[in-house]
């Protein structure tokens, strides 16, 4: 296989995850939210073709709960600590380690975007064929899939991570090293209270 999707994943710890939700869900609603998410997006990884490896990027203090959710939707994935560091730095951890092990396609993604499909993923790796790099928007100025042919340290220095910038800074870079880009649908992730109706629209249970 040299196609990889890195899935960069929270354990759902009521306090630490889904803070912006906290107001109005509660430390332990804002948790069980994210814990739903993570699971609508390993049921979509689930139906990725077999020659797509996946490793889990976990944050937390063990893995049994990344785990547990994998079983559950009889997915085969590697289960890796996150490093230390802002996004930029687990990124490029986590693009550098699978680039290391000789993949030609690697992908990233997180657990916030309940809109994201196999289907999506499917395209986002064919888009590589064509192009070195392909990002899928999101609809507050950042992005929920990143992926490349080969490492780009570049794409993770100096970007104002969790801003609405983030994508206009990476397309920024992406323009300066004269590099090819295919861009996805846009679509929104689920961090703050107006985000919960399309939770509801997409039929995912909300808290409260």
């Amino acid at each position: 296989m040299t196609s990889r999707l890195l899935i960069f994943a929270k354990h759902p710890e009521p306090g630490r995850c889904k803070t912006r939700l906290i107001p109005t869900l509660g430390e332990a609603g804002a948790a069980e939210l994210h814990a739903v998410l993570t699971a609508r997006t390993l049921s979509q990884v689930a139906r990725l073709p077999g020659n797509v490896s996946v490793d889990v990027c976990y944050t937390g203090l063990d893995a049994s709960w990344f785990q547990q959710q994998c079983d559950a939707h009889e997915l085969a994935a590697e289960l890796l600590p996150q490093v230390e560091g802002d996004l930029g730095a687990r990124l490029l951890a986590g693009f550098g380690r699978a680039f290391a092990n000789g993949m030609k396609r690697v992908i990233a993604i997180g657990t916030d975007c309940p809109q994201l499909s196999a289907e999506i993923i499917c395209s986002s790796l064919a888009r590589l064929e064509e192009s070195e790099v392909v990002l899928g928007p999101a609809a507050d100025g950042g992005y929920y899939l990143l992926g490349m042919t080969a490492p780009v340290p570049e794409l993770f220095e100096g970007i104002a991570w969790g801003s609405c910038s983030v994508l206009e800074q990476t397309l920024a870079v992406l323009e300066r090293l004269s590099m090819s880009v295919s861009l996805l649908p846009v679509l929104s992730d689920i961090d703050r209270p107006e985000d919960l109706a399309l939770c509801r629209e997409l039929g995912l249970p909300v808290p409260g």
